[in-house]
């Protein structure tokens, strides 16, 4: 894999509808190479800024960060932040993404960094999200987006995971892989109000 996409939502509501950076970023682990080249070709489309205050109190990104570390020495990446998650700003992005990655003959992989439900019992949560995740499994990103809003389930970064859906699909992925669905309460044990995730890798 040549680089990274780090796509994050924007929690803070500062910055540009859809926020690149342009620096390096360090982790407790070391510096995270920008794939400058990469970054600017994405930022070229007059909807997909180059701008560091989105990033400057924003934390989605960074948190996927160590792990990407500690599977692949020296990566190297974008690190993207979504302030505008419509269906609309997903696919301007995604197809950002494609163009830019084949225009420079880069192999890149998508990371879309966000929560499932928040701040309900895990029951609830659990009924909430497997539906929509249901939808990713089919790479039915449409789908996805509306049981979401029926539900009022509150995923934070259902942009990029739109993201993520579409890009996968446009360059041939078949469908969504489950890799484990959780919760916060499976380590605190309080199973009242618990912050869900779910790990879902798009492939052939």
């Amino acid at each position: 894999m040549d680089s990274f996409v780090v796509i994050g939502p924007n929690h803070t509501g500062y910055g540009t509808p859809i926020s690149v950076s342009a620096e390096d970023w360090q982790t407790p682990l070391g510096t995270i190479e920008n794939d400058i080249e990469l970054s600017m070709k994405i930022a070229s489309n007059s909807f997909i800024k180059i701008d560091e205050s989105a990033h400057r109190y924003e934390h989605s990104v960074e948190v996927q960060l160590p792990f990407l570390q500690y599977v692949v020495e020296k990566p190297k990446a974008v690190f993207i932040c979504m302030g505008d998650q419509s269906i609309d700003a997903a696919n301007i992005l995604s197809s950002a993404i494609i163009s830019a990655s084949e225009s420079l003959k880069r192999n890149v992989a998508v990371i879309a960094s966000s929560d499932f439900n928040h701040y309900e019992s895990a029951e609830v949560a659990k009924r909430k999200d497997i539906p929509a995740i249901g939808a990713l499994e089919k790479l039915d990103y449409d789908g996805f987006n509306d049981l979401l809003r029926k539900a009022d389930d509150t995923a934070c970064g259902y942009g990029p995971i739109t993201v993520a859906a579409m890009v996968a699909k446009k360059r041939g992925a078949k469908k969504g892989y489950l890799l484990k669905y959780a919760n916060s309460g499976d380590y605190t044990g309080d199973y009242s109000s618990v912050v869900a995730y779910a790990s879902i890798a798009f492939a052939p």
